[in-house]
């Protein structure tokens, strides 16, 4: 198999345009007012054309794929210039600025992955996975979200826009370099079929490479959760016509679809997470499923991520990767099965002590399927596929416009995170569902780097 894993290494490099835009994008929203109208041109520029062409630049950074790059290059500043010499504001107007718009979001990744070289039914996997990228958007209403639970706690704390922005524009600047670096990568492989629990341990990763995909991973779980909290309630007021004209147009179908590929891609970053921190733990030899668990924590996790970040010791050959693959598997998960347990049992207690009977009942279904996903991989799966389920039907219920739904549209961000969470903490409950590339005629050689999978 060819070697791969280049792409990904040169991750820290590629990121670069997406640090500058998000510096210069924060540096602008401290004194929004003034770009806006003093320099309003600037503003635009900014807002349409920077983003995307550091993300477009990125790729070609990190893939090297650079005719690919080029002609996407030239299909969205064609796109995105037409957008900025608009001037009608005529219905009819702004419903096509609105489709050049949702063009220009998804077409230059279709034209690289055609210009790229890939070739078979690889490039239309890649082609039909790029039109999961809307769901990217909704992460940039994280500030939006945070300040309606704010809001619920009556307190007037706004986050400043420099931040909320500068935070926007990383994360979702970011996150499309690596999907769409794992996605060239998986169409230039050689490897017959992907397989999701599958994982290299020949894999070597530089540790500021691991924790930019983690990390950046980890807070777009939180920023999509948050960011859909403001979509429920665009979406009801997008289909109680409170937008006019453009309700019946082409923004609230790509609304829709936004949240809906959001799902799928979260899934995806979830999954490449944990991929990334499976062969991160062999490549140092740390055997801790309780390290592995805490670090997938929010927030405090980070202290967990400092400690593996400390240890220096690695594992050079690749019989040194097979002994790790070991001690991990044969580490305990008691220590988080007790403190998920003694969590769930006060959860159930401060139910019994309130009365809430509807309560006391979803308590109860929740540490039922805890304990199936704990007993088995079949009670594992059986969570992952219940909880996909609600998420789709809260979708069908939004489109019904039912009033006596709306109680429930709290529960699509908590699904949305819980999803991805399940599947980064699957090696924690089941490790023996995972299989690893083995290569017996490398076990007593020097380590070189191997073939990434994907």
């Amino acid at each position: 198999m060819e070697n791969n894993n280049a792409i990904i290494n040169r991750l820290p490099i590629a990121v670069l345009p997406v640090l500058l835009t998000t510096l210069l994008t924060a540096y602008i929203f401290t004194d929004i007012q003034h770009f806006v109208g003093e320099n309003p041109w600037v503003f635009r520029v900014v807002l349409i054309i920077l983003p995307t062409l550091s993300i477009l630049l990125g790729i070609g950074l990190a893939t090297q794929e650079w005719k690919g790059t080029i002609a996407a290059l030239l299909v969205f500043l064609s796109l995105r210039i037409w957008m900025l010499l608009q001037r009608s504001e005529s219905e009819g107007a702004a419903k096509l600025y609105y489709l050049v718009m949702i063009a220009s979001i998804i077409l230059p990744y279709v034209v690289y992955f055609v210009f790229s070289g890939i070739r078979g039914p690889r490039l239309w996997h890649c082609i039909l996975l790029t039109l999961l990228l809307p769901g990217f958007d909704y992460a940039y209403y994280w500030k939006d979200g945070m300040e309606a639970l704010f809001e619920l706690v009556d307190s007037d704390y706004e986050i400043p826009q420099w931040l909320g922005y500068g935070i926007s524009y990383l994360v979702t600047g970011i996150l499309p370099v690596i999907f769409i670096g794992v996605l060239t990568q998986y169409g230039k492989s050689q490897l017959q079929s992907f397989q999701a629990r599958l994982f290299d341990p020949r894999n070597d990763y530089s540790k500021l490479t691991a924790t930019i995909i983690v990390w950046i991973s980890k807070l777009y779980f939180i920023m999509l959760a948050l960011g859909s909290i403001s979509f429920m309630k665009s979406m009801v007021e997008f289909l109680d016509d409170d937008y006019g004209s453009l309700s019946g147009g082409p923004m609230i179908w790509y609304n829709l679809y936004s949240i809906i590929a959001a799902a799928p891609l979260s899934i995806f970053a979830a999954w490449y997470m944990r991929k990334v921190m499976i062969e991160f733990f062999v490549q140092h030899r740390v055997r801790s499923k309780s390290l592995y668990w805490f670090i997938t924590l929010p927030f405090i996790g980070i202290f967990g991520w400092l400690i593996m970040l400390a240890d220096t010791e690695t594992a050079d050959t690749f019989s040194q990767r097979k002994e790790a693959i070991g001690n991990f598997a044969a580490s305990s998960r008691t220590p988080v099965i007790t403190i998920v347990g003694v969590l769930m049992g006060i959860r159930l207690l401060l139910q019994l002590v309130s009365g809430d009977a509807s309560g006391i009942i979803s308590t109860l279904v929740s540490a039922a399927l805890l304990a199936a996903m704990i007993y088995s991989f079949g009670g594992y799966a059986l969570n992952f596929y219940l909880q996909l389920g609600v998420l789709a039907l809260l979708i069908i219920f939004l489109l019904s416009r039912s009033e006596s739904m709306m109680q429930f549209f709290v529960l699509f961000p908590v699904l949305l995170f819980s999803i991805s969470n399940l599947v980064v903490t699957l090696p924690v409950y089941h490790f023996e569902a995972f299989d690893y590339v083995v290569a017996e005629e490398e076990e007593n050689k020097p380590w070189q780097p191997g073939d990434d999978l994907f």
